[in-house]
């Protein structure tokens, strides 16, 4: 466990040292080593999750996102959207549905390939105006209650390794929810838990930070 811990400390800092190198600064270079220290994340069950986080990271701050620089996400994200468009992957019925929509970047992009009349986004604080998001948390019926089935569901609510309770509320809801054919959209890289129970899921897409898969 130290040797494992220790090995990925020193390779993230490597890497972090060579993107200074190269003239990387700000997000750049956080890009990097975030996605350096993803790859070297183990992989966890739900009940190791659980028990190594006592509290999401919302519970301690709803504004934990407040100022962060999420354009390294959008410039991913949003391509692979298209491409999901574009290939027919996404149900003509249904809403598209952001949990966790922070300050609505990635829905813009959404209601552009959608069309805004389809596109709903949650986030439990209100870091805009937008009347396309609303305010509530994603554990509570009653945010989610409402909405009419959708035909994609991108669960963007921080992560597994920080926020376990809420990400695992938020899969619940698109399992249950989707539509036939519908797709479910996780940006947790390697880290979904072991033990996810994906049954009734086919995996369609698994690169970078996104993962997709599509309700059968």
């Amino acid at each position: 466990m130290c040797y494992e811990l220790s090995r990925r400390n020193i390779i993230v800092a490597a890497i972090g040292g060579l993107a200074s190198g190269l003239g990387f600064s700000g997000v750049s270079k956080k890009f990097a080593m975030d996605v350096a220290s993803d790859l070297f994340d183990r992989r966890r069950t739900l009940a190791n999750l659980l028990a190594a986080v006592p509290k999401d990271k919302a519970d301690s701050n709803p504004r934990y996102l407040k100022d962060t620089d999420m354009s390294h996400w959008h410039t991913e994200a949003h391509p692979f959207f298209e491409e999901l468009k574009n290939k027919g992957h996404v149900p003509e019925q249904g809403l598209i549905v952001e949990l966790g929509s922070y300050q609505g970047a990635s829905l813009q992009a959404l209601n552009e390939l959608f069309g805004s009349h389809r596109v709903r986004g949650v986030d439990i604080y209100p870091y805009t105006n937008s009347r396309q998001i609303f305010i509530g948390d994603v554990r509570t019926s009653n945010v989610l209650q409402n909405f009419q089935a959708p035909a994609l569901v991108w669960n963007d609510v921080s992560n597994w390794e920080n926020s376990p309770r809420s990400k695992l509320a938020a899969f619940e809801w698109a399992k249950q929810n989707l539509v036939k054919g519908g797709v479910y959209v996780d940006d947790a890289m390697k880290n979904l838990p072991l033990d996810l129970d994906l049954s009734g899921f086919q995996l369609i897409y698994s690169k970078g930070y996104i993962t997709a898969f599509r309700k059968t």
